[in-house]
């Protein structure tokens, strides 16, 4: 990796325990593992849950669209006191039971982009234009990171000592934030306001580098709005920081924080997987309108192997398989596995890729089976679970399309090798919560409660 992690304290945003009782109310998973009734389920739990601002409600807000709305109930939210500042500080935040699958720690931090090119940030998939473009319309009318990427750091040369070190020991005292989310598991925050700590923990990570485990949209996105505000000036512009929620005002460099780089940083969360390791997971496609019998007629045999018809059941896939059938309507699936001409027709076909890229599931189905069934990249959807793609299925009189998880060493062999794996290949959990913190891009110009949250 070319350049070191650049990691800063941020300009931190908490919602207020004085203001808000339940703060677990206040909370939900990340944007892009919610439904829309699941949106729906979290804006009825609250009316200040963040859902609102990361997935804002697109009916009855007028000609200037969600991002406005995002935007004003931002600005809103802080002139009331329902989020309040914390001032220029990094996080140190725990997920799960100590000693339990799961358990997790980690730094939450802004995290420099770096020149094109030469960032010590690696992503591992690629990207698609549409959601690129959401969060970073999202962001560039609120002023706001309001959710962290998931980072996966490497801690070999001692970083990995340094890091668990200051997180251990903020883990000692009481949590400035502890709550219990839907599911039961816990999540903890600690804040970490010494510039000793800060310091420390930059040197230590300056000169290693990391990888995207969630999160390549935004992280996208982050640098998409970086190089949209050096093209129109240095400013922050956005709704919180020009006082108004339709505002594009701008604010130099001069008045933001010292240790904070503005646009030109990203809200991270970043944990050691030699730690803390993460779960693998698949994300699983469905294809409205298309019937999973004629989808299995139409793949070439010698390509991919069509299994019998089997009753659904759960549905597990196969870790020899390269996909799973799913026929909603007949309560059926059929497992496919690699044909014997499989390897040498992607040798074939995609020339110039390595043989991890070309082992990855997801690349069969988008370069051989989705073309063999004349579906477009358009219109195929995307889900975190299986239940979700089965309903989507079922809703659209479709198919689903379920995949077996990568693996960290496909995974790792394709970075290696200088590539990203298809868009959506992946699912790195356990994911940060949103709604614990989000990150200011530059000083709002309300009054300022970063004194209240001392106490």
């Amino acid at each position: 990796m070319p350049v070191g992690l650049d990691v800063r304290p941020f300009l931190g945003v908490r919602y207020d325990p004085a203001r808000v009782h339940d703060l677990a109310a206040v909370t939900s998973p990340p944007y892009d593992v919610l439904d829309p009734p699941a949106v729906l389920a979290h804006e009825l739990l609250e009316p200040h849950n963040a859902v609102r601002l990361v997935r804002p409600r697109q009916d009855g807000c007028g000609p200037e669209g969600p991002y406005a709305r995002a935007a004003a109930l931002l600005r809103r939210w802080l002139e009331e006191g329902v989020l309040r500042t914390d001032g220029e500080v990094l996080y140190a935040y725990e997920q799960g039971t100590r000693g339990e699958p799961g358990w997790q720690r980690g730094l939450l931090a802004a995290v420099g982009l770096g020149a094109p090119g030469r960032s010590a940030v690696v992503p591992h998939e690629q990207v698609m234009p549409g959601p690129v473009e959401d969060r970073l319309t999202l962001m560039d009318r609120t002023g706001a990171n309001l959710e962290p990427i998931l980072l996966l750091h490497e801690g070999d040369r001692g970083a990995g000592v340094v890091v668990e070190e200051a997180l251990e020991r903020a883990a000692a005292g009481p949590a400035d934030l502890a709550l219990h989310d839907a599911a039961g598991r816990a999540h903890r925050l600690w804040v970490l306001r010494d510039p000793a700590v800060h310091e420390r923990l930059r040197d230590a990570l300056h000169h290693r580098g990391a990888l995207i485990a969630d999160g390549h949209h935004r992280w996208a996105a982050y640098a998409a709005l970086a190089e949209r505000r050096r093209e129109g000036g240095d400013g922050a512009g956005s709704a919180v920081a020009a006082g108004g929620a339709g505002g594009a005002g701008r604010a130099g460099r001069a008045g933001r924080a010292s240790g904070d780089r503005g646009p030109e940083a990203g809200l991270a969360l970043l944990v050691d997987p030699e730690r803390y390791p993460l779960h693998l997971g698949a994300i699983h496609r469905t294809v409205r309108g298309l019937d999973a019998g004629t989808a299995a007629a139409a793949t070439p045999p010698e390509l991919a192997e069509v299994g019998p018809w089997r009753p659904l059941r759960g549905e597990d896939v196969p870790a020899d398989a390269l996909a799973v059938l799913v026929d909603p309507r007949r309560q059926a699936a059929a497992a496919l596995r690699p044909g014997r001409g499989l390897a040498e027709h992607l040798a074939r076909l995609l020339p110039g890729a390595s043989t991890a890229y070309r082992g990855v599931p997801a690349t069969a189905l988008h370069h051989v089976l989705l073309p063999a069934w004349d579906v477009a990249e358009a219109d195929v959807a995307y889900h975190h679970d299986v239940p979700s793609a089965l309903d989507d299925a079922a809703a659209g009189a479709g198919t689903a399309v379920l995949l077996p998880p990568t693996t960290l060493d496909a995974v790792v062999a394709v970075v290696a090798a200088g590539e990203t794996m298809p868009r959506k290949s992946t699912s790195f959990g356990p994911k940060p919560l949103t709604g614990l913190v989000l990150r200011l891009l530059a000083p709002r110009p309300l009054r300022d409660h970063a004194a209240r949250s001392d106490r």
